[in-house]
């Protein structure tokens, strides 16, 4: 139940992001979606893991895309973030406790579940 629920709040998180139709809401929607894979006391260790990653990959983009614009003009709903790309155009590092967070959080996945596909990407677009 619980982790059925963080899936679709992370679902309408991603749809926010896309075409920015709502963005001021996907904090909220992903502090919702931390707070049932907390609750998810019965789901396999695994797919918690990678929902937190998500989570943490949504956050990163949500810091650096919407509310500091500091993604150096890509696409970010078609294309990742260029390898180093946040980096010099963040320069009041708000991006870096978000990064660590998501890397942690991507390595943690891939320690869960290293043959789920997703995890590499996460843990990808966090270290660039």
């Amino acid at each position: 139940m619980h982790v059925e629920r963080a899936l679709d709040l992370l679902a309408q998180g991603a749809y926010r992001f896309w075409d920015d139709h709502g963005t001021d809401e996907i904090g909220a929607l992903l502090a919702e979606a931390r707070t049932c894979y907390d609750a998810a006391e019965q789901a396999d260790p695994a797919t918690v893991a990678i929902g937190r990653s998500l989570i943490a990959a949504f956050e990163l983009r949500l810091r650096t895309d919407v509310e500091n614009q500091v993604n150096s003009g890509w696409d970010y709903d078609l294309e990742g973030p260029p390898l180093n790309g946040v980096e010099g155009d963040d320069w009041d590092d708000v991006s870096r406790p978000v990064d660590e967070r998501a890397a942690e959080a991507a390595r943690a996945a891939l320690d869960a579940d290293p043959e789920d596909p997703l995890v590499p990407i996460h843990l990808g677009h966090a270290l660039a």
